[in-house]
Order: C-alpha cells, then sequence, then structure tokens
C-alpha cells in the first residue's frame, strides 16, 4: 500500500501488517507435552546407559587392582603404601561399583519401557494433530461432493427445461441414476460410499426456471432470460403441476445433514415430452 507526504510527489511504501496465525489445534499442544515426555524419558535411557558403563568399568578396574594387591604383597621388598592405598581404594569403588550395577540395570530397563510408551504416545498424538487437517480436507470433499450432487440435480431439471426439438433429438440428461463416491472414514464416522439419488425438488424449480426462460426469449428474443434463471421466486410447484414428461415420486426424497438422500425419486426422461 502506498501513500504521499504533503507538498511531496514521492510515494512511500506503508508496511502491511502482519496477517494474523491461524490458532493451533488443543493436538498441537498435546504432541508438544507427550514430545517433553518422550525427550526426557530418551535422556533418562542415556543417562543410565552411561552409568552403567562407568561402573563396568570400575568392577574390571576393581578386579586389575585386586590382582595387582595380591603381586604387591607377595613382593620380596614388600609393598608400597601409595601403591597400597591406590589400590584399596579402587577395590572399594569396585565392590560398591558392583552393589550398585544390579539396580542401575533394572533403572535402565524401566526406562527403556518409559521411552517405549513415550514414543508410542507421540505417535498418537501426531497422528491426532494429522487427522485435524485430514477431518478439513474431508469436510471439503463432502462440501465438493455436496455441489456435485446439487449441479446434477439442476441438470436433469435443465434437461426438462430445454428438451430436444426433434422426436429423436439428444437430450441433455440420458438418465436419471443414482451414484456414488468413495466415503473417507474421518471425524469418527464410517461408511464405504457416499451415495446420492436425485431430489425431484431441485429438478422441479430449476425445470420451471428453465422453462420459463426459454419461453420469455421465444417470446422476446431480447428477453433478460439469465434474470429468469436466478429468480428464487420461482420454488417447487403444489403436486399435479410438475412440468411436462415429470412423474412425482410414490416415495417423497429426504436428505440426512451431510446431504446424502436416503429415498429415490423416480423421475423418468420422456424424449417426446413438451
Amino acid at each position: 500500500m502506498f501513500s504521499k507526504k504533503p507538498g511531496r510527489g514521492v510515494a512511500v511504501k506503508t508496511p502491511a501488517l502482519p496477517e494474523p496465525k491461524a490458532a493451533e489445534p488443543v493436538e498441537r499442544d498435546i504432541l508438544r507435552d507427550l514430545a517433553k515426555q518422550r525427550d526426557s524419558a530418551r535422556q533418562k535411557v542415556v543417562d543410565r546407559e552411561a552409568e552403567i558403563a562407568r561402573l563396568e568399568i570400575m568392577i574390571a578396574n576393581g578386579v586389575k587392582s585386586e590382582e595387582r594387591l595380591a603381586e604387591l604383597v607377595g613382593a620380596v621388598t614388600g609393598p608400597d603404601d601409595a601403591l597400597m592405598n591406590s589400590s584399596v581404594a579402587i577395590e572399594v569403588q569396585a565392590r560398591a561399583a558392583a552393589k550398585r550395577l544390579p539396580a542401575a540395570t533394572a533403572e535402565l530397563e524401566q526406562a527403556k519401557a518409559a521411552r517405549e510408551r513415550a514414543e508410542v504416545e507421540c505417535i498418537k498424538a501426531a497422528r491426532n494433530l494429522m487427522m485435524v487437517e485430514a477431518g478439513k480436507r474431508a469436510a471439503e470433499y463432502t462440501e465438493h461432493f455436496r455441489a456435485l450432487c446439487r449441479l446434477h440435480d439442476e441438470m436433469v431439471g435443465i434437461s426438462y427445461g430445454v428438451p430436444p426439438v426433434e422426436r429423436l433429438g439428444q437430450e441433455i440428461a440420458n438418465t436419471v441414476t443414482g451414484f456414488e463416491i468413495p466415503a473417507f472414514n474421518v471425524g469418527g464416522e464410517y461408511r464405504v460410499t457416499m451415495r446420492h439419488l436425485t431430489d425431484e425438488r431441485v429438478v422441479a424449480n430449476e425445470a420451471r426456471r428453465w422453462t420459463a426462460a426459454r419461453e420469455a426469449v421465444i417470446a422476446d428474443p431480447d428477453a433478460d432470460f439469465r434474470a429468469i434463471l436466478v429468480d428464487q421466486t420461482i420454488t417447487a410447484p403444489p403436486s399435479g403441476s410438475l412440468p411436462p414428461g415429470m412423474t412425482r415420486s410414490t416415495k417423497p426424497t429426504t436428505h440426512t445433514d451431510a446431504g446424502i438422500p436416503l429415498g429415490f425419486a423416480g423421475i423418468p426422461w420422456n424424449p417426446l415430452a413438451n
């Protein structure tokens, strides 16, 4: 965005404000907490492994020191006090290390088990976070399917409003059949497909609009037929007054909130209608 200072013709660029960051789902915070626990569990395993390595070295040094101490005691000249003290200290450390080693080994196994649980929980939390995004795509997928169903029914209505002018002319809609697409199990739902069956109410409305628009341009070539096509006052006719070639179904068509029809409209195509 540019603005001009008073008395000058130089355009000054105004810095754009940063767009507000989208709120993160709660699954992100859960994943962060679990990741901290996982990292802590990993570090405990590393610490216990390092401790066990030190204890094993101390025990090995104690064995060597004990052998060295035996040599010093049996020497003709007698043991050196400094060497004796050093060997005894190493042996004491070795005994303490040997006493600590079983507990440290048990703690290592517990740390590994805790790390494994933390890893699994992080995997689950990461999937939950991804499923939030997958749910958005699934909602978009369903919304597009609803739009497709609506356009399908409108096209069926158009085929009645714009029938062929010749006995064997090409009709817009060859058949009126249900159709289905694969469904995706997101958000606790489980279904294999989403199925649509023609909604005669949408068909009737669209047929009346296109019939009215066609008749308008026949009467007046300059008629604004597009305004008729978007006229919301043209609603479904009462029973018994459907456009030519259409019959009302004996089974009323109903829809779920997901836009998936449960009944069948039963609207046959008549290429000789009108």
